[in-house]
């Protein structure tokens, strides 16, 4: 958690007709605007910046589990699928971003494991409405992470390398040149990769028949993904404020271990990525009353599905006997290349009319098609299948209104939002396709408030009806895991949240207490194989979180953050009324850190001055039930263990080097954030960044 000591109250008597971010340089730190515009807007949110991450030699998103209301799911080791919860939302119903855009729009190749802590300078969490400039359907909540900005120097570099358990290399490099005539140019690349041959406990079949069970190293669990962008932005401020094409890459490869369950292991399926694309972004004010900012995307992304090995593994990667069909996760077997392109264009309008009132319009369309050829195939059925095109198109369009008192001790908002999504596509069964279409509208509005009564002491309130579409996977699925069903629908929730913030030089602390009554709630359903999104017929969820960090020296710092959210079913749609009132299954409802971090500038290394950071953070999620609990006998229930993970590390910062030496999951406990799917054990990791 990272509530920063601020005067309220005079941050927001400024009034100079644009948002502070908007005001800087193209290559300008706005961390600071960012963070304190975010804590005196009527949404309820948190920030945290990159100096208080803990553990930065890992990915970006391991440390939003320091964020209060946030929990992330691994569903596996480096590179696996992630699932995010925050206040009482969870998956999809969470929308990410990356600077602003949604990260789905950079393709099937990009991975949310490439994002180095060392390349972003904060993250944003939404825990309910989203602002405008967020033009998407999420249901209740939002992360965005914000990469650095170089800082204005003629050449600017930077350089990370990273090294540890389980063969992981991570590498991050950066260059800027912002002293050329017309332009400046900026390059940044991501490499991660990793074995991920750690050991777990496993029931080993033999070739005789017999089960033993044993501890083994996974053999076919092995992560890649290495991306990169372009950028270069023009310097006449006549024309824009802000004007850049970014050119971007990425490629990855994932071997895929075993089924949804872990119940059978595989030596041979992997899904490959890789995506180019192009963006334009446009940012200019017009005197002091309007402001115009607009992006435009381009994404042509290539996905292969391999499971050609017709063999039979046990879990030490031995061969067992040849398999009944011609793959390992189906007896068809798959070889199949899907192709999808992503089209998305987004433009803001804002209207300063005067030191309290500001009228905001969006509009955000993005279209996407999907479509497959899969050789393999022609073996079982005689003919090439899965090369029919899907079609996926959203259209949003958003009005607000933001008011500010004269005294600044309040603000309010209000907005609309309009949203429309087409799916086209074909289901297969044998070989066969059947058409099916899907049109839907829906209409969201929200309003909030902020109250700041002192100038340490922040209230806030907000209510929405928002609507989330399916996407592209669950109406689709996603070639593995996911098994299609375009007939969904769209989920609905009205939320209600209530915040309060308190911050003084010592003390920093942070309650939500949120609400929600959600309709049309998509589920992922466990199956034998593969997982099938639903509707459920309505759900509710309350709950709260509270965060605090407390300076107890100046050096020595202790942060603490706790929730629990009480989500359940309370239709009666879903197979039959028995699973009225009862807890949906399969997500956590009990989760916190404890964390202590101790920074202190110590003397100098070779005429350098240097600071000592070190840190012990502590992870708990209670157990929770994979099926509903009114189903068999809870002393013999499937469950997600209760987790205690505790990781250590230390780093040594001077100007332009930091080094960091980290130990993850200390004590080697069993570590799982999804049913029998093991997480890594104790790991180690040695990092060292250069800025020049």
């Amino acid at each position: 958690m990272n509530i920063k000591w601020m005067d309220f109250k005079r941050d927001t008597t400024l009034y100079i007709g644009m948002e502070p971010e908007a005001l800087a340089l193209p290559n300008a730190t706005v961390t600071s605007s960012r963070e304190k515009s975010i804590k005196i807007n009527p949404m309820v949110s948190s920030y945290m910046g990159s100096k208080d991450f803990i553990g930065i030699s890992s990915s970006g998103t391991s440390v939003l589990n320091q964020i209060p209301g946030v929990n992330i799911r691994e569903n596996g080791g480096v590179g696996s699928e992630l699932n995010f919860s925050v206040a009482g939302m969870t998956g999809k119903q969470i929308c990410v971003f990356l600077d602003d855009i949604p990260f789905e729009y950079y393709g099937t190749g990009a991975s949310l494991a490439s994002l180095s802590a060392n390349q972003l300078s904060g993250i944003e969490v939404y825990k309910g409405i989203i602002p405008t400039k967020l033009a998407t359907d999420a249901l209740g909540g939002a992360i965005n992470f914000i990469s650095k900005y170089p800082d204005g120097k003629p050449v600017d570099f930077n350089l990370s390398y990273s090294l540890g358990s389980f063969h992981t290399h991570r590498v991050h490099g950066g260059i800027s040149f912002n002293e050329l005539p017309l332009f400046y140019v900026e390059g940044d690349f991501n490499h991660i990769q990793s074995k991920n041959n750690y050991t777990i406990d496993a029931d080993v079949l033999s070739k005789n028949g017999t089960f033993t069970n044993d501890r083994v190293e996974l053999f076919h669990n092995a992560f890649r993904n290495t991306s990169g962008k372009m950028t270069l932005g023009l310097k006449q401020k006549n024309i824009a404020d802000k004007l850049e094409l970014i050119a971007f890459f990425n490629k990855g490869r994932r071997e895929i271990q075993n089924d949804a369950l872990a119940r059978q292991p595989y030596g041979g399926v992997e899904l490959q990525g890789k995506t180019l694309g192009s963006l334009l972004t446009y940012k200019k004010h017009f005197g002091s009353k309007f402001n115009l900012s607009a992006y435009g995307m381009y994404s042509s992304s290539t996905t292969h599905v391999l499971d050609t090995t017709a063999l039979v593994y046990n879990w030490r990667g031995e061969i067992l006997c040849p398999s009944a069909g011609d793959g390992e996760i189906s007896n068809i077997g798959t070889n199949a290349h899907f192709y999808q392109k992503h089209i998305v264009g987004q433009e803001t309008f804002k209207w300063f009319v005067n030191p309290q009132w500001t009228l905001t319009q969006t509009f955000h369309l993005s279209y996407q098609d999907k479509r497959g050829v899969d050789n393999w195939e022609e073996r079982h059925y005689g003919k090439e299948v899965d090369d029919k095109v899907k079609k996926f198109e959203r259209a949003f369009i958003t009005f607000e209104c933001n008011y500010t008192h004269p005294n600044s001790r309040l603000k309010a908002s209000s907005a609309m939002k309009v949203y429309h999504f087409t799916a086209k596509g074909d289901i297969k069964s044998n070989g066969e396709y059947t058409p099916v279409e899907n049109h839907k509208n829906g209409i969201g509005y929200n309003a909030g408030m902020t109250y700041i009564p002192k100038e340490n002491l922040v209230f806030k309130f907000s209510y929405e009806h928002a609507i989330r579409l399916p996407n592209a996977d669950e109406l689709f699925g996603d070639n593995i895991y996911i098994s299609p069903n375009l007939n969904l629908k769209p989920e609905q929730s009205d939320n209600v949240n209530v915040s309060f913030i308190f911050a003084n030089k010592s003390l920093k602390w942070e309650t939500t207490c949120f609400y929600r009554q959600l309709s049309n709630i998509i589920w992922q359903k466990p199956g034998l194989i593969t997982l099938t999104s639903m509707n459920l017929s309505n759900s509710r969820v309350w709950g709260l979180d509270m965060g605090f960090s407390y300076h107890i020296l100046p050096e020595l710092e202790i942060r603490a953050n706790g929730t629990y959210q009480d989500i359940r079913n309370i239709g009666t749609k879903y197979e039959s009324a028995e699973y009225n009132n009862l807890r949906i299954p399969n997500i956590p409802y009990l989760f916190g850190n404890i964390d202590c971090v101790f920074q202190k500038k110590m003397g100098r290394i070779f005429h350098q001055p240097f600071s000592v950071k070190t840190f012990l953070s502590n992870r708990y999620v209670h157990q929770f039930f994979l099926y509903w609990d009114n189903k068999g006998d809870k002393s013999s229930k499937n469950i997600i263990p209760t987790q205690f993970i505790s990781n250590l590390g230390i780093q040594i910062i001077q100007d332009h080097l930091t080094l960091g030496v980290e130990c993850n999951n200390i004590f080697n406990r069993p570590n799982f954030d999804n049913f029998r799917i093991q997480k890594p054990g104790r790991a180690f990791s040695t990092s060292i960044t250069y800025l020049f």
